[in-house]
């Protein structure tokens, strides 16, 4: 154990001079990148790989200054802060990245089109308790079609329909199966997941778990496991699936891209991203792997990449969960900092209304086309300038480097 001060803290700065160890130097490639990004942030060559990063002299401060020379989040370097360990955990996210679906692109190309003849007539919805999938059912409603929802909890759903609409007078029309898009056969029994599948021809799949920060084995859980549960259902029920993914897969001003001036359009996935950079947008590649992957395998599936979701256009509503919505924050920080980063006009802002989203979403996927992709956004973008003028506040313009 690191000796402490009083309140705790590991003391800074231990005296090597008096302490015997053996200078263990960097080896692999990885070793050599954490190395040099230590020796440049701490100045000095008394480094071992088999050192504490807090213990010789990094400070909090010094680990984000760290995380951004490695290209990782902060929690990254609290996780591993052995030199060594922290090394390892990049090679970990070269490795992820090297596993990526080769040709996924040429995949999206050549399974692209299609057309249903015949209307759908019962469809099932999993996350139908979400901000999207709440108001995707909504719309459904007035479709004629038989509709049946996968929730963990009735009771749940009741709580937002009525946050949302105040109440749901349409729910008498919708057969509530309570279930798990984490469990083999949603958890059902193999009977009732078989009467299940012979009565369902498409499937609204918009579960997801959304947090942008967490362990990367829950995201996975949900998002690509679920998505692969929901995959297979689709193939014994020989059903189209309507798969909900979202526009920020392409990573840009959120994770590296390898790929300068990459152009993302709807017949394209891979640009290069650096997906590890961040859980959400690494699980939500990961699952449309799956998807493109079972539509080269037969299945027919379309994916609907969602923009960011913001209040209801009709009457101003907002997501039930507010504080968990990670825009909201930003947008705060940006007003409490008075700043507009240059980078900011690279990347402006999109609104797009959940209202507007289901029903674009609900029209295109009934449409009868089948095995395309589709952006769902709000194309009248806004940037950091417009927002500080629309609420008449001052802003300051800063640099790069500031």
């Amino acid at each position: 154990p690191f000796e402490r001060t009083a309140s705790g803290k590991i003391k800074r700065g231990l005296p090597h001079g008096k302490v015997s160890r053996e200078i263990k130097a960097p080896e692999t490639k990885f070793e050599k990148k954490v190395y040099g990004a230590v020796f440049d942030l701490l100045g000095t060559k008394d480094i071992s790989m088999t050192d504490n990063f807090f213990a010789i002299g990094g400070t909090s401060l010094n680990a984000v200054e760290l995380a951004v020379a490695l290209h990782v989040k902060p929690q990254t370097v609290y996780d591993n802060p052995v030199l060594s360990a922290l090394a390892a955990s990049l090679s970990e996210e070269n490795a992820s990245l090297e596993a990526r679906v080769p040709h996924i692109n040429e995949i999206i190309r050549e399974t692209s089109g299609g057309k249903r003849d015949t209307p759908y007539t019962c469809a099932l919805v999993t996350g139908a308790t979400g901000f999207l999938g709440m108001h995707i059912l909504k719309k459904l409603t007035g479709e004629n079609i038989k509709l049946y929802c996968l929730v963990r909890s009735e009771k749940n759903f009741d709580k937002n329909a009525e946050y949302y609409f105040g109440g749901f007078p349409e729910k008498s029309e919708i057969c509530f199966v309570e279930g798990d898009i984490e469990k083999e056969r949603f958890g059902l029994t193999r009977e009732d997941y078989d009467a299940l599948a012979e009565k369902v021809d498409t499937v609204f799949h918009t579960a997801a778990n959304v947090h942008h920060a967490g362990d990367y084995a829950d995201l996975e859980r949900t998002n690509v496991l679920g998505t692969k549960n929901v995959i297979a259902f689709c193939r014994k029920a020989g059903a189209v699936l309507q798969h909900t993914s979202t526009v920020s897969v392409h990573g840009a001003a959120t994770v590296i891209e390898k790929t300068e001036k990459a152009v993302f359009d709807e017949n394209i996935l891979d640009i290069g991203q650096h997906y590890g950079d961040n859980v959400y947008i690494h699980s939500k590649y990961c699952a449309e792997e799956q998807v493109l992957l079972a539509r080269r395998n037969g299945l027919q599936a379309n994916i609907f990449r969602i923009g960011n979701l913001t209040w209801r256009r009709s009457d101003g509503v907002f997501q039930i969960n507010d504080a968990d919505n990670g825009f909201l924050h930003r947008l705060k920080a940006i007003l409490k900092l008075g700043m507009v980063h240059e980078g900011m006009d690279k990347y402006p802002m999109d609104l797009t209304p959940v209202d507007d989203c289901a029903d674009a979403y609900v029209r295109l996927a009934l449409s009868g086309d089948i095995n395309r992709i589709w952006h769902m956004f709000n194309q009248h973008f806004l940037d950091a300038r417009d927002l500080f003028r629309l609420l008449g506040r001052e802003y300051r313009f800063i640099s790069t480097a500031e």
